[in-house]
């Protein structure tokens, strides 16, 4: 058999194996992994690291001989069982993605987790140079909803679209203090931040009556305040509406990256970032605000 029909009956095996009754053990995995592979899997082609079919069966093998690892260091003892059955640039492959995962479901449980920077000392810079620039961007996504917002992001100010007060991104977050905020990233250029804002208004007033706060952010340039003062008016969101200085170039923009709008993004009560580029409200999806 080819590498890649290997790798993808290792896909095909993670179905059965998510049912409780057809669970296959530790041994049983490592049977069939040897059957199919002698030792070490190490594989340094380009051509093949670059077939999603390998990729993604390769990955669910990995997972099914990590999954189900019971250890007070988890991401550790997952990066160990890699390291045995998994060399060269497959190593590395697995390895960031599993760090990857780690840093997402820590994130989500607000866990500061000492196997983080153990991890990321071991293996920060270590590795080819599209690794080592994945590793880089999830520790920073994993800071950004573990950790407070940076300085330069707090001090962006705000203008009020309502009376033309100036408050702080600081401010702001101040003022909710412990609410769940949903922040509406729009524009008054934008038809479907409009439309959305209309379509999603009954849903608005549902998530509002759980306990979420709604402010309006608008990227108009500041030039452009008029225009946004008076699309916000229309819309009738106008005393929850602030321009950000700098629109689209502003250290809260790039922070939270806002490409396209509308962009959701939710605050905890802590003040931190919760989740971001969510579902809009008019899609129904609650689970993404809770």
């Amino acid at each position: 058999m080819l590498n890649e029909e290997i790798a993808q009956f290792f896909e095909r095996l993670n179905y059965p194996n998510s049912k409780a009754d057809e669970k296959l053990t530790h041994v049983d995995i490592l049977k069939l992994k040897d059957k199919f592979f002698k030792g070490k899997i190490t594989n340094n082609s380009s051509l093949l690291m670059e077939d999603g079919g390998f990729t993604s069966g390769i990955k669910c093998l990995s997972n099914l001989l990590t999954d189900n690892i019971e250890s007070e260091h988890p991401l550790m003892a997952t990066t160990d069982t890699i390291n045995k059955y998994f060399g060269g640039e497959l190593r590395n492959y697995l390895l960031v993605n599993k760090y990857n995962d780690y840093c997402m479901r820590y994130a989500r449980k607000k866990m500061n987790h000492p196997d983080m920077d153990e991890w990321f000392a071991l293996y920060s810079g270590k590795m080819e140079k599209e690794y080592n620039d994945f590793i880089l961007f999830a520790r920073e996504q994993y800071k950004k909803y573990t950790e407070p917002f940076p300085e330069e992001v707090l001090k962006v100010q705000l203008t009020n679209l309502s009376d033309s007060t100036i408050i702080t991104f600081q401010e702001l977050l101040d003022k909710h203090k412990g609410k769940q905020i949903v922040l509406d990233n729009w524009a008054s250029w934008c038809g479907p931040c409009a439309r959305e804002i209309r379509e999603g208004k009954q849903n608005t007033q549902e998530l509002e009556n759980r306990g979420n706060v709604f402010v309006y952010l608008s990227l108009d340039k500041t030039k452009d305040f008029k225009k946004a003062k008076i699309k916000a008016t229309e819309l009738d969101i106008v005393k929850k509406a602030y321009i950000v200085s700098g629109d689209f170039s502003s250290t809260y923009a790039k922070y939270i990256n806002v490409i396209h709008i509308p962009h959701f993004v939710l605050i905890g009560k802590d003040g931190i970032l919760k989740r971001n580029n969510i579902s809009f409200p008019s899609s129904g999806n609650f689970r993404s605000y809770e």
